[in-house]
């Protein structure tokens, strides 16, 4: 971790937790080795592009789902792996991203409430712009519910329900 990304945490785990003492996370290991204090940083997962978003599902079952703004939706188990296969692959769907910078992509995730007896779950991503959007404007934002498949470490691609569309210029 650079050390502009690394003081930006810091000021935000000071501002969160202004009586706590700060932690210093190995960059040789990715773990966190406590300087007197209760708050830590540690690594979760390594080998994301961008990643924008953590959820647990309400399922108990102890896996994070990381919401990668490429496209991607990947789990890590319980047990602390990052699963190889994403859970949802929307790069076909989505806008051709700026390479360096862009505010488009996949944003957003959430389960619904009752996730894990009906296995749903709905994103926010950046689609290229729908027919009959106005002119020269940029790109579609669609929120859409998938369903999780027979295995519950991938959503069924062919379940999207879109919900919304908000062109955007």
């Amino acid at each position: 971790m650079s050390r502009l990304p690394r003081l930006l945490l810091t000021l935000i785990l000071v501002s969160a937790f202004p009586g706590a003492a700060l932690v210093h996370a190995s960059e040789s290991e990715g773990r966190t080795v406590p300087v007197g204090g209760i708050v830590g940083v540690e690594q979760v997962a390594g080998g994301l592009t961008s990643p924008v978003k953590m959820v647990e599902p309400p399922d108990g079952s102890g896996r994070l789902f990381i919401v990668d703004q490429i496209g991607l939706i990947r789990v890590v188990s319980a047990f602390g792996e990052l699963l190889a296969e994403p859970f949802l692959d929307l790069r076909d769907r989505m806008v051709t991203l700026m390479p360096g910078f862009d505010e488009r992509g996949l944003l957003g995730l959430a389960f619904h409430p009752d996730f894990a007896a009906n296995g749903r779950l709905f994103v926010y991503y950046s689609a290229p712009l729908r027919p009959g959007a106005p002119a020269g404007w940029n790109h579609t934002s669609h929120i859409s519910e998938f369903r999780v498949s027979a295995d519950p470490d991938r959503a069924d691609p062919a379940s999207e329900r879109l919900i919304l569309q908000v062109d955007e210029p």
